[in-house]
């Protein structure tokens, strides 16, 4: 059973929740703690995540919900200072992504300087199981969790809003950016299929040139936005390469939906917008979908040969 729990930046630096991240699955008691070392977490931009094994629901939400301690907030405060000494590329470059866009003061690598009482008050806002979903082994959200009372479904699938496209450099090294600002599910969902049709593209022609394929795309998705980036060596393709393998590629993502694939961010959707998307309007969306709109993003995206 995995929890996403929504969790804003604070102050627009995710060091917070981040931090009540780590702060929530430590205590003093050597019992309690190797519970917490069953489960595995991690805070993004928005949200965080937490994962279990052989703990019921009941009590992993007492965890969360149970306020931290001081000696929890001092302690960890070192931890996490140790952990963004080093940070990766990948994450240098996102952080220059999202100020780029967005905010030039948004940080995500950044101490922030905030008081105990800061992370107390945060904690008891959003560590609340009204602003979590329960997603269970098969990637379903759990449908007895308190949030799932107030989602809307059988949403309104019809309407499309093409990203916005930037590039810059870091480093030397150049990248490239589609970032949707709105809140239509069809939007990301038409983004998300178009990431992954590049990918497997990519991936079958890298493979008849006998090169090594590794993931080139990396995304972001939150309640005010959701991004993927590339890298500038990423391959372009003819008109006709993207058409032949278009045709293929969908009836293959429609079946894997049916099967509760390719829905990694319906629980997103549901965190963030209060909206569930059943595995039928994703098919449908899927299956009306035009080669124009796949075509138009491979131009925005620098694409096309």
């Amino acid at each position: 059973m995995q929890i996403l729990i929504k969790t804003p930046f604070h102050n627009n630096n995710k060091y917070l929740p981040h931090l009540l991240e780590h702060c929530v699955l430590h205590d003093q008691n050597i019992e309690i703690q190797l519970h917490f070392s069953d489960i595995y977490a991690y805070t993004s931009t928005g949200y965080t995540w937490f994962e279990r094994e052989h703990i019921p629901i009941k009590k992993i939400v007492d965890f969360l919900e149970t306020p931290i301690t001081y000696e929890s907030f001092v302690l960890h405060q070192k931890v996490i200072k140790n952990e963004l000494c080093a940070p990766s590329f990948w994450q240098k470059v996102y952080e220059k992504t999202l100020q780029k866009i967005f905010n030039k003061n948004i940080f995500t690598n950044t101490v922030d300087d905030i008081t105990f009482d800061e992370v107390l008050a945060y904690q008891k806002t959003r560590y609340q199981e009204s602003n979590m979903i329960f997603i269970k082994e098969n990637w379903m959200i759990d449908t007895t969790g308190w949030k799932w009372k107030n989602l809307q479904t059988n949403v309104d699938m019809s309407s499309f809003c093409y990203p916005e496209y930037c590039s810059f450099s870091y480093q030397k090294e150049k990248q490239h950016v589609l970032v949707l600002k709105n809140q239509c599910p069809s939007s990301i969902l038409i983004l998300d299929f178009f990431w992954a049709f590049c990918e497997e593209l990519c991936y079958i022609e890298e493979i008849k040139k006998w090169k090594y394929f590794s993931e080139w795309f990396q995304y972001s998705f939150t309640d005010q936005w959701f991004l993927i980036s590339k890298e500038d060596g990423f391959p372009k393709f003819t008109k006709i390469k993207l058409k032949n393998f278009f045709d293929v590629f969908k009836n293959y993502y429609c079946e894997k939906i049916v099967v509760w694939a390719k829905r990694a961010f319906i629980p997103h959707i549901a965190l963030f917008f209060d909206l569930y998307i059943s595995e039928k309007e994703h098919q449908n969306l899927i299956q009306s979908l035009d080669f124009s709109k796949i075509l138009e993003l491979a131009k925005i995206f620098k694409l096309l040969k």
